[in-house]
């Protein structure tokens, strides 16, 4: 009886033994298959739905059908070598197949200093206030949004990054206009006269006032214009078709502003007619 016992305690080892290391081999199986699933998936980003589809859990039963044109947060990829994607939409996860989604190239500009943290939390770098972000997810429910600057990519506070702003290039002699995250509006300017104490400053400002008819003077000078958006002190942004026939160029380098931001009259009513008092203007 004792030689029984004994052989089936042995048996038992022998079993549990085997058992521990078929799932340790399941186990870096499993571990390879996602390291390989990982390495495969670029990086989080923002589609856009180019057909309604349906959005699934793991189990296959379906969550939601999302319509065409919503944007989607895409955060990893399902299974290894499959077309489909874990995505968020609305604060909904689950499964859609990646074949009916698109891509969106996202920006937004920080308004303040703000930490940029890893999923732990952890702090990865500090961006400045004025910097332009890439909005790689869309928020979540403690109000943060995936964005990558400087690249990295980690989380931000979504109420520091506003979707809405202008951009002025003095050397290419360019405003861009964003909206919603996508450019809105391109528009060749005239800025100050380069090289003199009429140069357009560069830096971070915001629109603080907005007006139209308006009459601007200084020294030697009285300029009617229809739509003036100042942003810093008496610089602003206005149309200049009252003395101006053409822009963009090198015309600033000899006949610049006296540091204003000069448009055409159509391009200063279409972002008079889009901006706002706050809105930032990043001019460099």
């Amino acid at each position: 009886m004792k030689r029984h016992v004994q052989l089936i305690k042995k048996i038992a080892k022998v079993i549990v033994f085997f058992a521990i290391a078929i799932l340790l081999f399941l186990a870096g199986e499993y571990a390879a298959g996602a390291t390989q699933e990982e390495s495969s998936f670029k990086e989080p980003y923002v589609g856009v739905t180019t057909t309604k589809v349906n959005m699934y859990t793991y189990a296959g039963k379906k969550v939601v059908a999302i319509p065409k044109g919503e944007e989607i947060s895409v955060k990893a990829i399902s299974h290894t070598g499959t077309n489909k994607v874990w995505v968020n939409w609305r604060g909904l996860e689950g499964i859609v197949l990646a074949d009916y989604l698109e891509e969106k190239i996202m920006l937004g500009i920080t308004t303040s200093e703000l930490n940029q943290r890893d999923k732990l939390g952890n702090v990865i770098q500090c961006i400045p206030k004025g910097e332009i972000v890439s909005i790689k997810g869309l928020v979540d429910g403690e109000g943060r949004i995936l964005a990558e600057w400087n690249s990295k990519l980690g989380s931000v506070l979504n109420n520091c990054i506003d979707r809405s702003f202008i951009l002025i290039n003095l050397e290419k002699q360019e405003l861009v206009m964003y909206k919603d995250s996508e450019i809105f509006l391109q528009s060749p300017t005239v800025t100050g006269t380069y090289g003199t104490s009429r140069e357009t400053p560069t830096g971070v400002f915001s629109i603080y006032a907005m007006s139209t008819k308006t009459t601007l003077r200084g020294q030697g000078y009285a300029s009617y214009v229809e739509y003036w958006m100042p942003f810093y002190g008496g610089y602003g942004i206005h149309d200049a078709d009252g003395w101006r026939s053409s822009y963009g160029g090198e015309i600033y380098k000899t006949n610049g502003s006296h540091g204003c931001v000069n448009l055409p009259r159509e391009s200063a009513k279409t972002v008079y007619e889009n901006a706002y008092v706050g809105m930032i203007v990043k001019i460099e």
